[in-house]
């Protein structure tokens, strides 16, 4: 138990976040763009609905669908958060009401199948490495950083050599 203590107290601190969830970091707006390649924004998807805005959300892509009386949302989401039998690759889908049957059906299954058509299942990859964050009163760089495992070595050290003198 001494052990694991000076071993503990040996330790440089950092603020190291175990936290590793996949999320859709910045800078990914053409590659899910390119999800549903040849199709814009805006675009019609089939008769009478349009492409409408693509939200990024981080564990997920939402999909506005747009026709003359109705506005309704596809999502793409990370496949350990929801449950759902339609997936892609990469994704599991989950649709509106109003994309369950009839023309907006037709036009949320014209994105999934060019989802699906440019998804090669890696979208999640690995997830970024953690931030190091150094403690302030005590980083690598500093003087107290070397010198206080040692200082704590040899109170420890001094202790276990005084308890045994005594017996």
């Amino acid at each position: 138990m001494c052990v694991l203590a000076l071993l503990a107290a040996s330790t440089p601190a950092t603020g190291w976040s175990q936290g590793r969830a996949e999320v859709i970091g910045p800078g990914r707006e053409a590659e899910i763009l390119g999800l549903m390649a040849p199709l814009k924004p805006s675009q019609e998807v089939s008769p009478g609905w349009r492409l409408g805005d693509v939200r990024i959300e981080p564990r997920g892509i939402v999909i506005q669908l747009r026709s003359e009386a109705n506005s309704a949302e596809l999502r793409l989401s990370h496949p350990d958060d929801v449950s759902s039998p339609e997936r892609t690759p990469s994704f599991v889908v989950q649709r509106d009401e109003s994309l369950r049957s009839g023309a907006g059906a037709a036009a949320a299954d014209g994105i999934v199948e060019r989802v699906r058509a440019n998804d090669a299942g890696r979208f999640w990859g690995a997830p970024a490495a953690p931030r190091l964050e150094p403690l302030r009163a005590l980083t690598p760089h500093s003087r107290d950083a070397v010198w206080l495992p040692v200082a704590v070595t040899l109170v420890g050290a001094a202790a276990a050599w005084l308890v045994r003198g005594r017996r």
